[in-house]
């Protein structure tokens, strides 16, 4: 129903109230409840939330004064009223009413229901919303499985509950039952040809191309895109009642947008920029105001119009950020007048990153301070740990710019003391260690700690001071640790060998400078484990899976409490969370897995010691060494960033050499290389001298 028929029926109901003289009289007061419930649905759909609840509360009031009252629309109207809390954040209200709504339901209806299995979903949103997934997940298993054993499986309900099921499998991290809850929702829509509103489908065909894409199978990310543009194709005369076209063109807008992104990771960056620029054009062109453009009659319809206009904005500026910077900035610009120029929300973080980025590449210093402080300001009054972290960053990068290194320290302080768990204590950049730090996920940490190794980098081969040396061979342990760690519970793709690379560079160059044998020592161990783990990760990920006898179940597990584990730790150490009894939880929850966790590596120690030493166990430099006799000799080459690198191992000593420039060493080895295929050649001969 729209807010044009919530608003008729209201009117429709006034006329027959006012015609009723005893307000007193069953009959008003059970006409007066319809109504009240009616304006309550125009309320909520007009986004007047608060509104809505005092109209749902009166209506359930009338209705409670009635000798014989209707359970089953008492049971609507808590429906409502829970979904309306849920709009306003008010979650303890949504758990209770949603909890009535239930109650009534399974009184009126019977144990199974689709209207049961809608309360018990939408006590499972309420679950996501706290932070409690395993609450969450579980609630929307049982509304999926009350919705298959009561409608059976192919129905609109449970395709699109499992959706959201997936959904928040991928923001927990079982990347493996995201792809499985996808195929199914794909299975269910598949099953229903007769239904006209295909929209969900549309969606679950981009959620797995963007799932194979981030996984590296690009091919099989390019199919889906397929079926995506056939399904609008075919499904061209229904458009209009597909519930996720909020505007005329969306769904479409989408495809361009995704078969940009997939045209980008092939490294096609022409095709990318004509896709994306349909996109761009489309949004350009669209009348805003043509009633047509907006099928559902959607006062916020154009939010969405927005929200893609910015998504693609994004991508364009990413795409021209090293070849057209000005034009990138301008972009970026763009972006932030779209979302709201008076906020620092983390949607609009990365924008004013880039915006950073570029006036101080433009060295346009001064501007970028100005624009600094303007987002620093707002960044403590909104008290953002994380948007704060970012923007310190830049602070040391513009007084690294301008020489300043004692400033940049100082800033780099600030960084790293908001990335400490216990903001209390107070540890130095040197002495910081992983298990000192909040385990923030995503890749912008990662960034400002291998960009501020960087800087004291710079600062050290200016000034040569001991300190900048000691903090930065530190950071790049931290990196190093955060990159391992982190790695367990994100996709696999070669981009990460690249990041690998980079720490790498930095760990070698730092263990050099020292000239430490313990140091040496070390970096070579955490190079090792690093290595371990991607290759592993991506074996994991290729056909010669199958020749792994351990069971898929048992790695899936295996996978899932490290996400688990990863995604509660963030959520009590990342998350401005006040309330006792939920810190309680998720400690309790992280406790709990970390007892599994232990149990399942006793069980690969015993059944599978291979995969346990490979993957589990630290690599041991102490024990090669005691394997080697006197007259051996281990060398391990490391390609990193820009030079290789080399160990010579002993039985006694691990001695590291830097062998080079990579580009250098790759043209004078090439030539040997392609000689290895005629061995009896003159060419070979020469070479292998």
């Amino acid at each position: 129903s729209t807010v044009e028929d919530f608003k008729a029926g209201a009117t429709i109901y006034q006329k027959i109230l006012v015609s009723i003289k005893d307000s007193n009289s069953q009959h008003y007061k059970k006409l007066s409840a319809k109504q009240n419930a009616i304006i309550a649905a125009f309320m909520e759909k007009s986004m007047k939330h608060d509104s809505a609840v005092a109209y749902s509360k009166k209506s359930i009031k009338l209705q409670e004064q009635l000798k014989n009252p209707n359970k089953f629309f008492k049971g609507l109207t808590y429906q409502r009223l829970y979904n309306q809390w849920y709009s306003l954040k008010v979650y303890d209200s949504v758990i209770a009413t949603a909890n009535l709504a239930k109650q009534i339901f399974t009184d009126t209806l019977g144990p199974n229901h689709t209207l049961i299995a809608e309360a018990i979903f939408d006590l499972g949103k309420v679950y996501a919303r706290q932070g409690l997934r395993d609450k969450n997940i579980e609630y929307y298993k049982k509304a999926i499985a009350m919705n298959i054993a009561f409608s059976g499986e192919f129905t609109p309900e449970a395709a699109i509950q499992e959706h959201h099921l997936a959904l928040t499998y991928r923001i927990v991290g079982f990347y493996k039952k995201e792809l499985e809850s996808f195929k199914k929702v794909v299975k269910r829509w598949e099953g229903m040809p007769d239904y006209k509103d295909m929209s969900y489908l549309g969606v679950a065909y981009g959620s797995l191309s963007t799932w194979y894409l981030e996984h590296g199978d690009v091919k099989t990310a390019e199919t889906y895109l397929l079926k995506q543009e056939s399904l609008i194709k075919d499904r061209k005369q229904d458009l209009k009642h597909w519930y996720n076209e909020t505007f005329k063109g969306r769904t479409q807008t989408r495809i361009w947008y995704n078969k940009a992104n997939l045209s980008l990771y092939n490294k096609d960056t022409i095709a990318a920029l004509q896709y994306n620029n349909r996109v761009l054009d489309f949004i350009d062109n669209f009348d805003r105001n043509d009633p047509n453009n907006n099928p559902h009659n959607l006062s916020y319809s154009n939010n969405f119009v927005n929200l893609q206009l910015m998504r693609s904005l994004r991508l364009k500026a990413k795409m021209l950020k090293q070849s057209q910077p000005t034009e990138a900035n301008k972009i970026n610009q763009q972006v932030l007048k779209l979302a709201g120029i008076n906020a620092v929300p983390t949607t609009t973080l990365g924008e004013k990153l880039n915006i950073l980025d570029y006036y101080i590449n433009e060295e346009s210093l001064s501007v970028a301070q100005e624009k600094l402080d303007e987002w620093i300001t707002i960044g403590r009054n909104r008290k953002s740990d994380y948007v704060l972290m970012n923007l310190y960053a830049k602070q040391s990068k513009i007084a690294n710019r301008q020489d300043d290194f004692d400033q940049m320290d100082e800033s780099y302080k600030m960084v790293f003391k908001k990335l400490q768990r216990d903001s209390l204590q107070s540890i130095s950049i040197q002495k910081l260690k992983p298990e000192d730090c909040k385990p923030y996920g995503d890749g912008r940490i990662l960034d400002i700690i291998i960009e501020a190794n960087n800087n004291y980098s710079k600062a050290y081969d200016t000034t040569s001071k001991a300190d900048y040396l000691n903090k930065m061979y530190n950071l790049s342990t931290l990196a190093s640790s955060v990159f391992s760690n982190n790695y367990s519970y994100l996709p696999f793709n070669e981009n990460k060998y690249e990041i690998s690379a980079e720490i790498n560079e930095q760990l070698l160059k730092s263990a050099l400078l020292l000239d430490d044998d313990g140091i040496i020592d070390d970096v070579l161990q955490s190079i090792e484990q690093t290595g371990s783990k991607l290759s592993w990760k991506k074996f994991l990920a290729s056909n010669q899976r199958e020749n792994l006898n351990i069971p898929d179940s048992i790695i899936e597990r295996e996978n899932d409490l490290k996400s688990e584990l990863h995604f509660y730790k963030k959520s009590l150490f990342t998350k401005q969370e006040s309330n006792e009894e939920k810190l309680k939880q998720f400690k309790e929850k992280i406790y709990d897995i970390e007892i599994e966790m232990e149990r399942l590596e006793d069980w690969y120690r015993k059944h599978y010691p291979s995969y346990f030493n490979q993957t589990q166990n630290r690599f041991d430099l102490t024990e090669l060494k005691a394997r080697l006799k006197d007259d051996q000799l281990v060398v391990k080459y490391v390609v990193a960033q820009g030079h290789v690198y080399a160990f010579f191992i002993t039985k006694t000593t691990t001695d590291l050499v830097d062998l080079g420039n990579k580009e250098t060493l790759y043209k004078k080895v090439t030539p040997f290389v392609e000689s290895l295929s005629k061995t009896n050649s003159q060419d070979y001969r020469q070479l292998a001298k």
